[in-house]
């Protein structure tokens, strides 16, 4: 008759399978809570909120400065609404043929009817 181990460690040697499932389950949670952090940190720093826009600006990049729906902002910018890549305005000014000031005027004009920080 072998003595039950307390603790642990006898947790460990008595359920591996579940400890690892465990241990791997912990980690997402804190991979995860850690995405969220960073985000939650990056966003809430006022020097990155209403940024003024520029070329290398995605339209995520664009909906999360200024708190406005990202594919909204796509659609309007002529983005599909599942691209491949991330598409900056730059290139979606070259992609239409037109200069990066009318595809950032476009830009501006829905923030300026969407946007929730002014």
């Amino acid at each position: 008759m072998s003595r039950r181990q307390n603790g642990l460690l006898g947790v460990l040697r008595s359920h591996p399978v579940m400890s690892l499932a465990f241990a791997l389950a912990l980690a997402l949670v804190l991979f995860f809570a850690t995405g969220l952090v960073r985000h939650a940190i990056y966003w809430s720093d006022p020097a990155h909120q209403a940024q003024p826009l520029e070329g290398w600006m995605t339209p995520r990049y664009i909906a999360n400065s200024w708190n406005v729906d990202g594919p909204e902002l796509a659609k309007h910018l002529g983005v599909s609404e599942a691209p491949k890549e991330r598409p900056t305005l730059q290139d979606i000014a070259d992609k239409r043929g037109v200069p990066l000031e009318t595809i950032i005027a476009i830009a501006e004009s829905y923030l300026t009817a969407h946007a929730r920080i002014k």
